[in-house]
């Protein structure tokens, strides 16, 4: 073989050789970059890294979660930004991937505790056929367990208006919803007619159950209507016109027929109002006795001729809002 071709060969050779070194280099640092920025690790620090700087949408945008869109309404960065005492840092423990599916262990740090949690991840492909991507699967949030009466259609959660129209609620008003873990001051903003509530503050940790109360109060118009409507109520049952009123608080009776029954209302008690607030529910009853008075016409044949009656009563109830106004309805009795 001549010096030139001798040359030639060893400059090929050289060639191929750094070539191959190139590509070597180039698949070990696309590894790195893929394990390193690309990784279930890296997708969960992205996360809880939007979580801290308050941006809820930014972090939804790679999670699944496992809720109604009518019910997110509290995941937005508005009201996440305006949350105390929520996640402060994290560490990421290990990771594992398995057939496309990864579980990453982290300790979460709230407000001076730590708490484990474990994110859940799928494949969900490659970018540029080379770089791994990953998206969160459900990721543990708390839920907010609230009861808002139903004739309530709007709440106020850490200064933002909060529309409750198209959230799913049960038939107590009672609403679930998922949240960031932190600390969210609910109330009502702004008070009715008919009553006023007061404010709330419920801590939602890193996953469960977060359990708050709205308390209401009666205005002094609520009061009133109550008033007015018992004494509505009471007018119509002396109205019957019977010894017996139908559903009625007072009664009286007679050992034979009678004619001529009228009922007086004498003293109507006074009333009270409570509202229970995990049942959602409007109470009425009396602190003191009220006085009917009844006069009829007895057909006895031994003692016949007209007769009276006096009943003390008491009476208790239920306030429910139809088309945001109180109906007042008496217990069976």
């Amino acid at each position: 073989m001549s010096s030139e071709k001798k040359k030639r060969l060893i400059t090929a050779v050289v060639i191929a050789g750094g070539s191959l070194a190139v590509i070597a280099i180039a698949a070990v640092t696309l590894s790195i970059v893929n394990a390193q920025v690309f990784s279930p690790q890296q997708r969960v620090s992205a996360y809880l890294d939007d979580v801290i700087a308050g941006e809820a949408s930014a972090a939804l945008d790679s999670a699944d979660v496992n809720a109604r869109r009518s019910d997110r309404v509290l995941l937005t960065d508005e009201i996440l930004r305006a949350t105390e005492s929520g996640i402060t840092g994290y560490t990421i423990v290990s990771s594992t991937v398995t057939n496309g599916s990864a579980q990453v262990i982290v300790d979460i740090d709230q407000d001076g505790e730590t708490h484990d949690s474990v994110y859940y991840l799928s494949s969900t492909g490659k970018s540029w056929l080379v770089f791994d991507q990953w998206r969160l699967d459900n990721p543990q949030l708390p839920k907010m367990l609230l009861t808002v009466p139903t004739s309530i259609d709007e709440i106020e959660v850490n200064g933002a208006a909060v529309d409750l129209d198209d959230v799913t609620r049960d038939e107590f008003g009672t609403v679930e919803l998922p949240l960031f873990p932190g600390d969210y001051e609910v109330r009502i903003p702004k008070d009715s007619e008919w009553f006023s509530g007061t404010t709330g503050t419920v801590r939602a940790d890193v996953s469960g159950l977060a359990i708050g109360k709205i308390e209401l109060t009666p205005t002094k118009e609520l009061s009133a209507e109550v008033d007015q409507q018992v004494g509505e109520l009471l007018a119509a049952c002396a109205a019957q016109a019977v010894l017996r009123p139908t559903g009625c608080p007072f009664q009286s009776f007679a050992f034979s027929e009678v004619s001529d029954v009228s009922w007086t209302i004498g003293a109507q008690p006074t009333i009270t109002i409570e509202y229970e607030p995990y049942s959602s529910s409007w109470t009425m009853r009396s602190e003191a006795d009220g006085q009917a008075t009844v006069t009829y016409n007895s057909l006895s044949s031994f003692s016949g001729g007209p007769k009276s009656d006096t009943d003390p009563f008491r009476v208790s109830g239920t306030i429910t809002f139809e088309k945001g106004d109180p109906v007042v309805k008496l217990s069976k009795w």
